[in-house]
């Protein structure tokens, strides 16, 4: 995913599962992944405290 040209200016990252296929801890373990891995590794970090998440809504 590093190499995809278009990456510097992704403003959405949309991940998917199957809830169906999988158990409930599961799930939430390939979500906690993508929040704590996935995304990180990409350049997301957190909005800071003085930043609301819907910022610009």
């Amino acid at each position: 995913m590093r190499q995809e040209q278009v990456l510097p200016v992704a403003t959405d990252l949309i991940a998917q599962f199957n809830p169906v296929v999988v158990e409930r801890d599961v799930a939430i373990r390939a979500l906690e992944l993508i929040a704590t891995e996935i995304a990180p590794a990409l350049g997301w970090k957190p909005a800071s405290p003085a930043e609301p998440a819907l910022a610009g809504v």
